[in-house]
């Protein structure tokens, strides 16, 4: 909050959204409406700024709330509009989270082979990139997927290979 209000006074508004986020990831599950006010502000000031990573990034962090409220209409349209900001600005690293969520959306509109294609290719480029988060998360999409198909054991053995990808990197 302090941040936020320096970041405000001072016209450094980067640091100010970079706030209305971090605001938000604090707040415990319970907190959503909080939270959501904190990411529509952030968003609201990265449009207003043209800041393409920030509004891709609070978009999609944005989608993820709505998406928890119920309202997957307006999940939906940020999370495209974050992957299609992702792609034309050439951000690799944060299309993987973009890319993941929003088949992950696809999931729960029962779309599977949307969800998959969209989960395959977060983990293909998490895989390149190395990003060992990004291709846990993947991982973690990939067994949801499987397990709304009835796949149990393609749940495992995704599972599996991200439990030994997390023991291998130290992650908890």
């Amino acid at each position: 909050q302090t941040a936020l209000e320096i970041a405000l006074d001072n016209n450094h508004m980067e640091t100010a959204i970079r706030a209305y986020n971090n605001l938000a990831a604090v707040l415990p599950a319970e907190e959503n409406e909080k939270s959501i006010e904190y990411l529509e502000k952030g968003y609201d000031l990265a449009k207003k700024t043209g800041d393409i990573h920030h509004i891709s990034w609070i978009g999609d962090n944005l989608a993820g709330d709505y998406l928890g409220a119920g309202n997957m209409s307006k999940a939906f349209s940020l999370t495209e509009e974050s992957v299609a900001l992702d792609r034309k600005s050439g951000s690799q690293n944060h299309l993987t989270m973009s890319l993941g969520n929003l088949g992950y959306e696809y999931l729960i509109l029962g779309e599977w082979d949307k969800s998959e294609k969209l989960i395959n290719e977060a983990f293909e480029i998490a895989q390149r990139l190395k990003d060992f988060q990004a291709i846990s998360v993947a991982y973690g999409n990939l067994c949801w997927l499987h397990a709304h198909k009835g796949e149990y054991k393609e749940v495992l053995e995704v599972a599996e290979k991200g439990y030994e990808l997390m023991k291998k990197t130290g992650a908890k």
